[in-house]
Order: structure tokens, then sequence, then C-alpha cells
């Protein structure tokens, strides 16, 4: 037995930077003649890793470390079906979990599963598939002319741009996709696709990696004809060469990174998101109007899942609103939208942290910079400047309610605060 020990060393600057080790099979060994060899390679946690932490932001590289802070969709197990009949037992595409994540140029998916990512088959190359291979179909291309698509699994990520299931392609209402081929856990196609007039075009290549079980994608918002500011709906589905499959559904949030849609009105003024077992997370909405706003029936989507309905609440001006103690699942896109559906304001935390992550700046600025802050419920964010609530051109009169309102939105700021400690929270400030 010959056991292999690698000492890596590296440079300055190196710190989350993946890397990984891979045996090379293909140059063979060399040994004596009446040596006898058996190789035998197994993966051990991941085969790709980073150094010294991960990065801030999703890479597409075979490591998944980037990917721990964000929400995953767990899958049911043992409910692939074949020809759309089921059960079917094949863990190389029954899904495990699930996740999606956009940056204001690139959508990202991911998803493992319960046996071989792109497993494959090593069927006869002259061996005609089931069918033709299933959409985005015939037009798929090989990557190379000497890899055939012949026995290869697939990943997709079908992306419905209109909200509407009845247009579009027969899963998930689909305009554009994308496509992931491969066997024996190497990736052998990657690209995206748009659905016109009835039939999938190449939109362009995207880019792909996967450590056996997992796979992660990220491609350009412009090749999917995805917008910021809207939440799609994702079909994530994987395909083994015979036609057995897994689907799951999620949504993708695509909003700005910092910044409201309408400021002089209702802001996301402050997040704070704990540890995920927990039902301690909050968010602040900040009136920055002139007038007082009701907010009933409003909603906050979190990565596109529901979290909470606002109840029928008037927030004066420059009033704030503090939700009660909710459960955001290591989220990192926050949306709110009014009681008719349309978005107010949506802002990407870079990755999930427990700490509070708010906004900072001044009025003229449109408070557009965020910061990781000491929370600060019910109150102006530490290094944000208030905005002055009332010009000079107010008659006199008017000054007396509005101190009244100045003072009692603070005493309540102030009992909101003792209110936390002492486990009796509202929401309202």
């Amino acid at each position: 037995v010959v056991r292999l020990s690698v000492l890596a060393s590296f440079g300055d600057g190196s710190d989350t930077q993946s890397f990984g080790l891979h045996l090379d099979e293909g140059d063979g060994f060399v040994f004596g003649a009446n040596a006898t060899v058996a190789l035998t390679s197994y993966q051990d946690g991941a085969r790709m890793t980073y150094i010294g932490a991960a990065p801030s932001s999703l890479e597409v590289d075979g490591a998944f470390a980037d990917w721990q802070y964000l929400f995953m969709t767990e899958d049911p197990l043992g409910d692939v079906v074949m020809n759309g009949t089921g059960p079917f037992v094949n863990g190389d595409v029954d899904l495990v979990s699930t996740a999606t994540w956009a940056s204001s140029l690139t959508a990202y998916f991911y998803m493992s599963v319960d046996g071989m990512m792109l497993g494959g088959s090593s069927v006869p190359g002259t061996l005609v598939r089931w069918e033709e291979p299933p959409e985005p179909s015939g037009s798929m291309p090989n990557m190379t002319e000497e890899k055939h698509l012949f026995g290869a699994d697939f990943a997709y990520a079908f992306i419905d741009l209109d909200g509407n299931e009845s247009t579009g392609f027969r899963i998930g209402g689909a305009e554009s996709a994308v496509t992931v081929a491969g066997e024996a856990g190497t990736i052998m196609a990657a690209n995206a696709y748009a659905y016109i007039n009835g039939s999938w075009l190449l939109a362009g290549p995207v880019q792909a990696a996967s450590d056996g079980y997992r796979l992660e994608v990220g491609a350009a918002l412009e090749d999917l004809g995805m917008s910021m500011d809207e939440v799609y709906r994702i079909t994530i589905m994987a395909q083994d060469w015979r036609g057995s499959e897994d689907t799951a559904v999620a949504a993708l949030p695509v909003s700005v990174l910092s910044g409201s849609r309408a400021f002089g009105g209702i802001i996301i003024n402050e997040i704070y998101s704990t540890q995920p077992s927990l039902v301690n997370d909050w968010l602040e909405l900040y009136n920055t109007a002139s007038y007082p706003i009701n907010i009933a029936g409003w909603t906050l989507r979190v990565d596109g899942a529901l979290r909470f309905t606002f109840p029928n609440y008037t927030i004066p001006s420059g009033g704030f609103y503090v939700t009660p103690y909710l459960s955001f699942s290591r989220g990192t896109t926050y949306a709110l939208y009014n009681s008719t559906g349309a978005l107010i304001d949506s802002i990407s935390v870079p990755l999930w942290n427990a700490k509070s992550y708010g906004r900072t700046g001044t009025p003229d600025s449109e408070y557009d910079t965020w910061a990781w802050l000491v929370p600060t419920p019910g109150e102006i964010n530490q290094g944000q400047i208030p905005i002055p609530e009332f010009g000079d051109v107010i008659a006199p009169l008017a000054i007396v309610p509005i101190i009244f309102i100045v003072i009692r939105r603070t005493r309540r700021a102030r009992e909101n605060a003792r209110g936390d400690s002492e486990g009796n929270h509202d929401g309202r400030t």
C-alpha cells in the first residue's frame, strides 16, 4: 500500500482562494514487471476548499463553503420519477437540496444529489438515447468533437421570466434555462438558452463546477433575460440519460444591492439576523416621507419566501416600524411589497451574518450605503443622519405637535428597547 502525503504552501494574498488535489488517472503508473496495482479513489468531504476563509461573494470554482450561509431548500428523497411514473430509485438524480442567489450581474444556482452528480453511464457510443435529448434539446452542442453526450446526465434550471406558467416551455412556464451535461462526475457542456417561438436557442456559455455530489452554476442575468427588482420562479431538475428525473421549485429574487425604489416613502432601514435555529430576527422600516403611511397588508419576503404580513398600522412621518421576532433562516435577499403586490424596497445582504445590517449616510444620498452595525431597533442607525422633519417655511404653530411626535417616538423607541430585554416585542415604534 502506497500512501501519498502532500504538503502545500501558499503565498501572501492567497486568502479566500480555492484549491484542491486531483489524481490524474490518464497518465497511468510505471512499475516493475511483477507489480500488481489496484488504484482506489474516494472522496472524503469536499474536493475543493478555501484558504483561510470562504470569499465574501459566491465563486463558481467547485468549493462550496461560500454557499454555507445561504438558505437551502431541502428536497424529499425517494421522489424520482421515470417517464412520469414513480417512485424510481436513482440517487444520482435524487435531489437533496437546492439554492439560488443573484448578484447585480449573475444568477447562481446550487443543487446536490443523493448519489453522483452528473454520473451518467458508460453506454456504447452508438447507443441511441431513449428519446431525443431532453429540452433544451437537440440544439445542445458538444463542447468538443471528442466528447459526445451519449450516456450523459443533465442538470437544469428553468426560469419563468413573466411569472405565468401557462406561457413559455412546458416545464415551469420557462422562457430561459441553464443546462449542464456530464458523465462520471465530469462536466461536458454548460450553456444558457432562450425559449423563443417554441424552440430553444443558445444564449451563451455558463460557469459550472461540481465536487461529485454538488453542482454550482453561474449565468449572466443578461443571457437569461432577467432584470433587477424582480422575483423569478425557478424549476430545478436533475435528469439521467434514461429520463428518470427529480424536480424542485425555488424562488430567485434579483434585487438591488442597496438603495430604495421609493425614497421619500417607506424604506427597509435595518435587518437583524441571529442563529438560524432561533426566532430572534427582525426588520425595521423607516418612513422618510413627510406624511404618514399605512402598511396594512404589506408583505416581507426573504429569499422569495413569505416571512411576514404587516398589520393595520400607520407609520408617522419620520417614524419606524420594527417587526416582531421572526426567523429569516440565513436569508440574504429581502423584498418589501405593498398590499397590491408592488415592490417598494429590496436589499441583498452580501452574505448572511449574525449582525445588524443597516443604512448609513445622509438624506441627500438617499441613505444608499449599508454597513454592519450595532443593532438599534426603532432608532436612527449609527452613521445615519436623520431627515430634517420640517423646514423653516412651516408656521411656528405646527412646531408644537411636531415636537410632541418626536418626543413620543423617542420614548416609544426606548420603551420598545426595554420590552425587548424583557421578551416583549410588539413591533410598533
